[in-house]
């Protein structure tokens, strides 16, 4: 009971409870789903009533048949806010700046410099140049490895701007406010 609604209230932001008096054995709390839940509001109390969708059809319960705990939203009055959902925006951009780095790792997404020549070469001459580079010198397992070029090659390194580099305190920020979240 307790670990069904510690979990429906930290992955929804709310956990409802239906109250049942049974004769013989008082009254019983049982923990409901809150994606079957259902809130009604109504125009002179916060809530009219609630309903519970079992095997696609719903049933109504009145206001003294729940306890409805929830967490605030400052978007809804009605529902919970979960607190995976109020730190999703920085969830999302942690996953953008770790897709990010490994890109740049694994795939050498981001160019570390301009190879540039005066000769012509042909397409066939240049394909081959570029597969060699890319098999010996792009991805994780190449990175700082020494390139050597002849045949009028040169390069010219680019440098990795300040904003890409601020990504692993972005990461800390992050995990910051994803745990704030979860007190």
């Amino acid at each position: 009971f307790l670990n069904a609604s510690l979990i429906h209230l930290l992955s929804t932001g709310e956990t409802p409870w239906l109250i049942q008096n049974r004769p013989g054995f008082g009254k019983l709390i049982w923990p409901l789903v809150p994606l079957n839940f259902r809130v009604y509001g109504s125009s002179t109390d916060l809530y009219d009533h609630f309903g519970y969708v079992i095997n696609g059809k719903e049933r109504r319960y009145e206001v003294d048949e729940i306890i409805f705990i929830k967490f605030f939203d400052p978007t809804d009055e009605l529902r919970g806010l979960s607190p995976i959902e109020a730190a999703r925006s920085d969830i999302e951009l942690d996953v953008s700046v770790v897709t990010t780095s490994q890109n740049i790792f694994e795939k050498g997404a981001i160019p570390s410099g301009l190879m540039s020549t005066d000769k012509t070469y042909g397409e066939v001459a240049f394909e081959r140049f570029t597969e060699k580079v890319t098999e010996q010198h792009i991805g994780l397992n190449n990175a700082g490895k020494l390139m050597y070029l002849d045949g009028g090659w040169k390069f010219t390194p680019f440098s990795l701007p300040l904003k890409d580099l601020e990504s692993i305190g972005q990461r800390k920020i992050t995990l910051e406010h994803v745990a704030t979240a979860f007190n």
